[in-house]
């Protein structure tokens, strides 16, 4: 967008035009917008000294005759009513004395009276006084331009006149609207296939709507009595902000369309404040930046907004803006921290600033993380899932492909066919484009899971020829794959997400002397890599993968033997890294085995870590034969019960402390082979109560609720806070999730059964919850106890 004339609403310019001086609205406005009309200014066909004109413009008609027009302009509107009349009538006189003057041409020295007379109004001339103007001259060729049809002309013709205009307003914004419009750092089709000229990702035309949702303990009354229910909210992701929590923390995976959420949020404020339907000023910031600065939110919001507006040194908001509320910080990727202290610090940086400015919202991306629920102020946010993407906003990115030929319109309903059908990952914006960029029309394969995804686009994206500069590759793919799996992991190993040029050019220019004689070609390489591949970006702080999926597979890529991992099977910032390495090597038995057995994890918390790690990437080798995966699951049953009674006991909330280790290990026992360690342990190999929690955890995640309900009835799991953890799962079965009516029946049907069962824990629940939000707000509740609903991830 250029100028963003769309921007300004119809009022605002109306009102500007009413600001001018007759002087500033002949000579700043009318003179340069009949410029633009393709005119010739008067001066050069007439002298300066002549007397009786207000201004000059010629132009050769078609038949080469030259045309003199003179143009008259008036402040204010011009009607019949009494107070216009006087100013009518010195329009009526005026435009006499213009029409009549001979004009003097300086080249010729020809006289020659004006062919047409224009009546320019920076107000309204309505039909009644255009009427009486025309009587009164009567001259044929006279033209009337008041406010409308000019504000139309300058919008075509000369739009950053309107710049001027809201500069007075908030110049911050308009240049935020423009980045976010042409914007080429996230993951999309509008930057991976930067040869075609396709519709923003951000835009109303380009963005794939999100659904969010939560599930919550609300309170009611029933016959006198104060009941609570658990209930499921879902909302489009667009409308988050208009909740009444102040502090709000968006969860999903990795590609859910988490970043690209809050850019299109940052663009319907921007657009919203400056068309004056608003006040929000959004200031977008990365959790990596926040971390790595000294300085505080604060200070890094206003210098941000002092980058993005060019024009100015000062922050895009005032004092006035963050006492009352008008500061929207939208904060990405917590994940992105690769350490709980960098984590701790990002919180205690964003406490530090809502405690200042208690009225700003604050909306925190991430994906799911453990360091969530042992951080007090994070628990006191508000807590939305990005749910999947939906089949009609899926067909929309599709059809956006399609119109400008990325892919057949045919091709479209096979892509969504192949997208339903890829092992491991839910559908989302990121596994959308890329499927999009790797359809292939003679294909018909379906990658057999997320690893085999990536690898296919990236071997699309780093071999590809630059059709429109008529440039090939000078490196092949392979080579290049295995050098940004080498900065991977070495930008991982260091707990990175961006390094500065100059280091990164030296280690490539390391490595490409290790592997080949091409040294001296580094800056080629870099610009294959960096300017062409579509797979890195230059950031704030240097050069990073434009996605950290993108670095987590390169890096696991890169993993040559599994004995590697096992130091960081402990750690969550390695979790990823470790599936896509046993993505890429699916058949790696020995080594899959050898993490769940050989690891040597001190901490009940390692131990939980690492089981969820196995637990996923077992789901990743689907070359392993069924035992052993079965017994590499059982493993992690074992420890997940293990950590679940050793982690919790001594806790200081204990429920909260058992759900968080719950939702977080619920995905790694979501495998359809779960029902072999039913029976494994119903035949007595373990009887354990918390053992058969995770099995039928695991059932209820896989979809097998037939199974899962059967395994509640025979009642091998009493303990209460078990029991409340199966509501929790059958309950988002039957709500959130795409699943047959059959299986969403059985989900209700398990919900009813343990209703009486799980009441009592969910007052427990909302009595520890209130204690969190006590503790993180140093004993003062911002808001009525009563008001507070209990959140659980749906």
């Amino acid at each position: 967008m250029t100028n963003s004339p769309d921007l300004i609403p119809l009022s605002q310019k109306e009102a500007a035009l009413r600001e001018l001086s007759e002087d500033d609205f002949r000579d700043q406005l009318i003179r340069p917008l009949f410029l633009r009309k393709g005119f010739v200014h008067g001066e050069e066909m007439c002298g300066n000294d002549e007397e009786g004109k207000d201004c000059y413009f010629t132009t050769v008609d078609k038949m080469g005759v030259e045309m003199i027009y003179a143009v008259q302009t008036k402040t204010g509107n011009l009607n019949m009513a009494s107070d216009a009349s006087k100013n009518l009538l010195n329009a009526v006189t005026q435009m006499k004395m213009v029409m009549n003057t001979s004009v003097v041409n300086t080249k010729t020295k020809v006289k020659s009276k004006p062919s047409v007379g224009i009546l320019c109004a920076s107000g309204k001339i309505n039909q009644a006084a255009r009427k009486y103007i025309a009587q009164e001259v009567k001259e044929v060729n006279l033209r009337f331009m008041d406010h409308h049809e000019i504000i139309n002309d300058v919008d075509a013709l000369y739009p950053e006149y309107w710049v001027g205009i809201s500069a007075k307003r908030n110049p911050y914004l308009v240049a935020l609207y423009e980045e976010l419009d042409a914007s080429k750092d996230e993951l999309s089709l509008v930057n991976i296939l930067a040869d075609l000229e396709l519709t923003s990702a951000v835009s109303e035309e380009g963005y794939a709507n999100l659904r969010l949702c939560r599930t919550f303990i609300k309170h009611e009354k029933s016959h006198g009595k104060l009941t609570q229910k658990p209930d499921f909210e879902e909302i489009s992701g667009v409308a988050i902000l208009s909740r009444r929590k102040q502090l709000l923390l968006i969860k999903g995976d990795g590609g859910f369309g988490k970043s690209t959420l809050l850019r299109r949020l940052a663009e319907i404020e921007s657009k919203r404040t400056v068309g004056g339907h608003g006040s929000l000023v959004p200031v977008i910031m990365r959790s990596t930046s926040i971390v790595a600065d000294d300085a505080s939110i604060l200070e890094m919001a206003a210098a941000t907004t002092s980058k993005i507006n060019k024009s100015m040194r000062d922050a895009g908001f005032t004092q006035s803006d963050l006492n009352e509320g008008n500061v929207l910080l939208l904060i990405d990727a917590l994940d992105e921290a690769s350490s709980d202290s960098q984590k701790q610090l990002l919180s205690a940086k964003v406490a530090k600033f809502h405690a200042d400015f208690p009225k700003c919202k604050i909306v925190l991306t991430t994906r799911p993380h453990s360091f969530i629920g042992r951080c007090p102020f994070l628990s006191s946010f508000e807590e939305w899932n990005v749910l999947p993407l939906e089949i009609k906003e899926a067909q929309k990115l599709l059809n956006i492909a399609a119109k400008n030929k990325v892919i057949p319109v045919e091709k479209t309903a096979e892509v969504l066919r192949q997208l339903n059908q890829i092992h491991g990952i839910e559908i989302n914006p990121l596994l959308v484009t890329i499927m999009t960029a790797t359809a292939d029309a003679q294909r018909k394969d379906i990658p057999a899971n997320i690893t085999e995804l990536f690898a296919k686009f990236c071997e699309i994206m780093l071999g590809r020829w630059d059709s429109k500069k008529g440039f090939s590759q000078q490196f092949e793919g392979p080579l290049k794959h295995r050098l940004l799996g080498d900065l991977a992991l070495y930008m991982h190993s260091q707990g990175l997400t961006s390094i500065p040029e100059e280091e990164c050019e030296g280690y490539l220019r390391q490595r490409l002397e290790k592997l080949t004689d091409s040294g001296e070609k580094i800056d080629v390489l870099l610009e294959e890599l960096v300017h062409r591949s579509g797979l890195l970006r230059i950031g704030e702080k240097g050069i990073e993968f434009r996605h950290l999926l993108l670095q987590e597979y390169f890096a696991g890529c890169a993993i040559k033997d599994s004995m590697v991992i096992l130091p960081y099977m402990g750690d969550e910032w390695w979790r990823r890294v470790i599936v896509f390495y046993f993505g890429s090597n699916p058949d790696d038995s020995d080594g899959l085995l050898s993490t769940a057995v050989d690891s040597k994890l001190v901490t009940a918390g390692e131990k939980f870590c690492a089981a969820v790690t196995v637990g996923l990437a077992s789901q990743a080798c689907y070359f392993v034969d069924i035992p052993d995966r079965v017994e590499v699951l059982h493993w992690v049953c074992q420890t997940l019960a293990g950590n679940l009674n050793e982690s919790s006991s001594d806790a200081k909330y204990p429920l909260n402390e058992f759900l968080v280790n719950y939702l977080m290990g619920r995905d790694a026992v979501a495998s359809e082979i779960i029902k072999h360690l039913l029976s494994k342990a119903e035949n007595g190999c373990d009887q354990s109560e918390v053992y058969h929690f995770w099995v039928t955890v695991g059932l209820i995640e896989a979809g097998n609720l037939e199974a899962a309900f059967g395994s509640i009835k025979a009642k091998k799991v009493k303990d209460p806070r078990l029991l409340i953890a199966l509501y929790m799962g059958s309950f988002a079965t039957s709500k959130a999730r795409i699943t047959s009516k059959v299986t969403k029946g059985i989900a209700d049907d398990i919900c009813e059964y343990l209703e009486p069962y799980v009441a009592h824990h969910r007052k427990e629940l909302l009595k520890e919850f209130r204690s969190i939000l006590l503790e993180a707000r140093g004993g003062k509740l911002v808001e009525a106890i009563s008001e507070v609903d209990v959140e659980v991830e749906a």
